[in-house]
C-alpha cells in the first residue's frame, strides 16, 4: 500500500503481535490514543516513513497510556521521508520500548516525546547513515520531557555520515543518544556503547549518565 498499515485509535489492551508488516508508503503501525495497547513480536520492514508510531497517556496529570512495543525487528524504514520518521515513535506518557532490534536506516531509530518512558533491551545499529546533527535515540526542547529512562542497551555501529559528505561543519555529529537543546530530567544508565562516533551529547539540565560501557567511540 501506498499509506499506513496497521492504525489502532482509542480502546484498550489490542495486540499487534506475530505480523509482518511492509512495503508500505507511510507507517507500518499507529497506535493513538486509548490504554494498553502492545505491538508484540512483529517484523516491520520497508517503509516510507516510520516503522511504529505510539501515543498516549494525558501529560498535565502524567497519567500513563501504558503501550508496549516489544521483541519487535525493525529495519529498512524511512525510505521516503528520510528523516524524522524513525523506527519507534513514543509520545504521551508512560510507555515502553524493550527488547526490540532497530538497523539499517538514514536517520533515528527512536524518538520519544512526554514524560516517564522506559525505553530499555534494545539492540540498535547502523541507523543514521544518511544524516548529521542527529542521535540514534532522540528527544529535545523541552524542559518538562522528565522521567524517560533509557537503560541496558546495547547501540553499536552508529558511525553517520561519511565525514566527506557532511557539510557546513567540521566533523561527524552522529550520537548513539542525543538529548538536544533544553531536555531535562533523563537517566542514561547501563547502556553498551560500541564502536559509535559518540555515546551521548547531553543539554539540558539535570540529566544523568551513569554505569554506562563505551568502547571504541570517536
Amino acid at each position: 500500500t501506498r499509506g499506513d498499515g496497521v492504525h489502532v485509535e482509542g480502546g484498550a489492551g489490542v495486540r499487534i503481535e506475530r505480523c509482518a508488516v511492509g512495503h508500505l508508503g507511510g507507517k507500518a503501525v499507529v497506535v493513538r490514543g486509548g490504554s494498553r495497547h502492545t505491538v508484540q513480536g512483529c517484523l516491520v520492514h520497508d517503509t516510507g516513513a516510520d516503522g511504529i508510531h505510539v501515543t498516549g497517556g494525558d501529560r498535565p496529570s502524567l497519567t500513563p497510556g501504558a503501550h508496549a512495543v516489544l521483541h519487535n525487528e525493525i529495519t529498512r524504514f524511512s525510505r521516503r521521508q528520510k528523516t524524522y520518521s524513525p523506527g519507534v515513535t513514543v509520545s504521551g506518557v508512560g510507555h515502553r520500548v524493550a527488547h526490540n532490534l532497530i538497523h539499517d536506516a538514514p536517520h533515528a531509530a527512536v524518538h520519544f516525546e512526554g514524560n516517564d518512558h522506559t525505553i530499555e533491551l534494545n539492540e540498535i545499529h547502523h541507523v543514521l547513515r544518511e544524516s548529521d546533527d542527529a542521535g540514534a535515540i532522540y528527544s529535545g526542547r523541552r524542559l518538562t520531557y522528565w522521567g524517560n529512562r533509557i537503560r541496558h542497551n546495547y547501540i553499536h555501529h552508529v558511525e553517520g555520515m561519511p565525514p566527506d559528505q557532511v557539510r557546513f561543519r567540521k566533523g561527524v555529529l552522529a550520537h548513539a543518544v542525543y538529548l538536544d537543546d533544553q531536555l531535562a530530567g533523563i537517566e542514561i544508565s547501563g547502556n553498551v556503547f560500541d564502536r559509535c562516533n559518540d555515546a551521548a551529547a547531553i543539554k539540558g539540565s539535570d540529566n544523568r549518565f551513569e554505569n554506562n560501557v563505551v568502547i571504541d567511540c570517536r
